[in-house]
């Protein structure tokens, strides 16, 4: 049963770090491209699943340019 799948053998079965794989266990990071697509197989996770993680993985991509040219535009300004 692949529900029961432990973080070595999930991460040998995907060809990542067991350390990749319990960042994404704890939401510190996300899973991308063919990654998706495996975990959506091997868990047998529908098409809809696999697009909200895709959506979320870009807005958190955009928050996190966001805040990098905020903090360029703070340091180019003087405001720290």
């Amino acid at each position: 049963n692949a529900n029961k799948m432990c973080q070595d053998t999930l991460a040998l079965k995907l060809g990542v770090s067991q350390a990749s794989v319990a960042a994404w266990e704890a939401g510190k990071s996300y899973p991308h491209g063919r990654h998706l697509e495996d975990l959506q197989s091997l868990f047998a996770i529908p098409d809809l699943a696999t697009e909200n993680s895709y959506l979320k993985n870009k807005i958190i991509e955009l928050e996190l340019s966001v805040d990098f040219y905020k903090e360029r535009l703070k340091k180019s300004m003087g405001w720290e």
